[in-house]
């Protein structure tokens, strides 16, 4: 960590050593990925738009979580302590998804088992976005395994000239 500035640290908690509580937005249908229909890109396309609205048990939840880790960072010895707000919070730990969610209805899902958009042929999304909730952990590692997944499946379809 380097050379601190002589009476800074103590009694301080830096964040990266502070608690971590994942907590998950509620889906809410207000809640949108779309085309922006009034901006457009250098090559004349609609950008994506995202349209995000925090629910009231969100604020709940991040004022609980955020009240408890002060909680335990004073009982740990801070006595100097900030963070936790929602808006502040948002997009530092953020994994984004549940989009275009995975399942075997075309009319609730947007892609079949192996991430193939159902209305779309030969479009394979696999990403976050297939997920109906992050169950509060990282899914990084899951998301390599969706795309392994998806790949081989590609590969394997393609040999037999099924795409």
């Amino acid at each position: 960590m380097g050379t601190a500035p002589q009476g800074f640290l103590p009694g301080v908690l830096l964040p990266l050593d502070g608690p971590i509580a994942p907590r998950e937005d509620l889906p809410q249908e207000s809640s949108i990925i779309d085309l922006d229909p009034e901006v457009k890109d250098k090559y004349g396309l609609y950008v994506a738009r995202i349209t995000h609205k925090y629910h009231e048990n969100d604020y709940k939840a991040a004022n609980y979580i955020g009240a408890r880790a002060r909680e335990i960072m004073e009982a740990a010895g801070a006595t100097k302590t900030w963070g936790g707000e929602l808006e502040e919070l948002h997009g530092q730990s953020a994994h984004h998804m549940g989009t275009c969610r995975m399942g075997n209805d075309p009319g609730k899902s947007v892609l079949d088992k192996w991430c193939r958009a159902h209305d779309v042929p030969n479009l394979f999304v696999p990403d976050a976005s297939c997920f109906v909730t992050s169950a509060g952990a990282n899914p990084a590692l899951t998301i390599q395994a969706i795309a392994f997944r998806t790949a081989d499946y590609i590969i394997r379809s393609a040999k037999r000239l099924d795409l």
